[in-house]
């Protein structure tokens, strides 16, 4: 058995919200996809958009409106979206919102 390193990471206090904008922070990015956080102020949020990969957004603090296609959905703290790869998304802080957006490529 190979010994791998590991990383624990405190989301919470791994990246600070700013006045009226986007905080990013890469927490993998491998050949096989992506783990980015974000912490979006209130009323900040990402363009309608779509991307080549499959998608899923988890909302570890705040609320958010998020686009998928024309459809709108309220998602809440602690709750998940899942975005097939092509399919225009857009996500809107109602609150202020982390999350981590993870891509997976197929």
């Amino acid at each position: 058995m190979t010994n791998r390193p590991s990383n624990i990471t405190n989301l919470f206090e791994s990246l600070e919200y700013k006045k009226e904008s986007i905080s990013s922070k890469s927490l993998v990015d491998k050949q096989g996809g992506t783990i980015t956080l974000f912490a979006f102020d209130r009323a900040q949020g990402l363009g309608k958009h779509s991307s080549p990969e499959m998608t899923a957004i988890q909302l570890i603090e705040g609320k958010a409106e998020i686009t998928v296609d024309d459809n709108s959905h309220l998602v809440n703290e602690g709750e998940m979206i899942t975005i097939p790869a092509n399919i225009p998304i857009a996500l809107h802080a109602i609150h202020k919102v982390k999350a981590i957006l993870t891509r997976i490529k197929s």
